[in-house]
């Protein structure tokens, strides 16, 4: 994996905790709607990270 890849990689994870940290806070403030949409774009940033990473490996 080169440089740029892996910068890509811990970027796109770091979105992915930043949606999942704000989904948790709108799931607690009963906030259904956007805790799931905060929800999902933190597992589609996790997925495009493991893209990234297999995407290198091939």
């Amino acid at each position: 994996m080169d440089d740029n890849q892996k910068e890509l990689s811990h970027y796109r994870l770091y979105r992915a905790e930043l949606e999942l940290q704000a989904a948790k806070s709108m799931l607690a403030e009963n906030n259904y709607f956007k805790a799931l949409s905060s929800a999902y774009y933190a597992m589609f940033h996790a997925a495009r990270a493991i893209c990234c990473i297999c995407q290198s490996k091939s």
